[in-house]
């Protein structure tokens, strides 16, 4: 998991056997996503920030996901303007990005109407 990679992601369609057919924006790859959580709650067209790793042909994430728009995008930018001089694809490489993104994400409050659910809908409290 150390060669995990930041990207802004969208959602194109479900995959004919499990998961997510997703697009890496700043990289421009399509990728088969197997996430059970994402793949009953993100509808297509969906942005979103995540980690991701390549254990096979799929990949999964890697960290915490998050939706994200252009509004959220150009706060995370303006947060870290050398990141402008740079092109897209060393942006989304540069450290500084990702921890931009977080940080434009919790001063918007986007998290804070995320909840977190087993795909399965099984209640474990008892």
């Amino acid at each position: 998991m150390c060669n995990a990679r930041f990207a802004i992601v969208v959602v194109r369609r479900q995959h004919p056997s499990a998961g997510l057919i997703v697009t890496d924006l700043f990289r421009k790859i399509d990728l088969w996503l197997m996430d059970e959580g994402l793949e009953v709650s993100l509808p297509v067209g969906t942005v979103f920030a995540t980690r991701y790793f390549a254990p096979d042909r799929f990949v999964v994430t890697a960290g915490v996901g998050m939706p994200v728009d252009l509004d959220l995008l150009t706060s995370a930018i303006e947060l870290v303007p050398v990141l402008l001089r740079k092109p897209r694809a060393e942006t989304i490489d540069d450290r500084r990005f990702a921890e931009a993104i977080y940080r434009a994400a919790i001063a918007e409050g986007i998290m804070e109407n995320m909840t977190y659910q087993d795909p399965t809908g099984s209640d474990d409290s008892a």
